[in-house]
């Protein structure tokens, strides 16, 4: 065994105004299940739509997607894309924010 003692890298600091970073067609496939299956159960939470215990869980809407036509993905291919759009002007932005010099 080796006593070494491993040094962890210090974590980058996140910047708070950086724009999010935009969702997949699958993230959008996910969102819409979910708020669908809020309308059939209003009881349960986010989590407790998605976890283990529950009929439908991360896992199964994964296959689900998986089986889907590239028909039946599109909507969510262009949510995706919508989303992506968003992200890349925020971030053009963001970016020309940070190189300009600072005015005191």
């Amino acid at each position: 065994m080796c006593s070494c003692v491993v040094e962890k890298k210090e974590k980058k600091k996140k910047d708070k105004n950086a724009p999010k970073r935009p969702i997949t067609a699958f993230f959008a496939y996910i969102k819409g299940r979910r708020d669908g299956l809020k309308k059939e159960q209003p009881k349960l939470t986010n989590t407790e739509l998605v976890s283990v215990g529950h009929c439908v869980t991360l896992q199964k809407m994964s296959v689900e997607w998986k089986a889907l036509t590239d028909k039946e993905k599109e909507p969510y291919v262009k949510i995706a894309a919508k989303d992506k759009d968003r992200y890349t002007k925020e971030k053009k932005t963001y970016d020309e924010k940070k190189k300009s010099p600072k005015k005191k």
